[in-house]
C-alpha cells in the first residue's frame, strides 16, 4: 500500500513538474539577442576633404532596439567622443575639425535593454 501511494505521488509531481515547463523551448528566452545591430555612415563620403565643421551622419538599426551611437575621433590632446540619440533610426553630429587631425572616426552603437 505504502509503495504505491509512493509511486502515485512520484507520478502526480512529474506530471505537474512537466506541464509548467515548456521542454521544447530552448534558449534563454526572448530578451536574447542574438542579432547585432547596424550601423552606416551616410554622410560625408568616403575619402571627403572636409575644411571647418564636420557634419557626420548615419543610420542605426537592431532588432530590439537602440538607444544611441557614440563617435570618437583623434582630438589635440587624445581621443574624444560623442554620444548622439536614434531617432527614427537616423543620427547626425557636428565635428569640428581645428580640434586635432580628424583622419580617422569610430562609431559604436549603443542598445538599450
Amino acid at each position: 500500500m505504502r509503495r504505491a501511494i509512493a509511486w502515485g505521488f512520484a507520478i502526480l509531481s512529474a506530471v505537474v513538474w512537466l506541464s509548467t515547463c515548456d521542454m521544447f523551448k530552448v534558449g534563454l528566452g526572448e530578451k536574447v539577442d542574438i542579432t547585432p545591430p547596424v550601423l552606416a555612415i551616410s554622410s560625408p563620403d568616403q575619402n571627403s576633404y572636409i575644411r571647418g565643421t564636420l557634419t557626420l551622419q548615419g543610420t542605426a538599426s537592431d532588432d530590439l532596439s537602440l538607444a544611441s551611437v557614440t563617435v570618437q575621433y583623434p582630438g589635440p590632446n587624445g581621443q574624444l567622443s560623442k554620444t548622439v540619440t536614434v531617432a527614427n533610426g537616423a543620427w547626425t553630429t557636428d565635428i569640428a575639425t581645428g580640434t586635432g587631425a580628424v583622419d580617422a572616426i569610430l562609431a559604436q552603437v549603443r542598445q538599450d535593454f
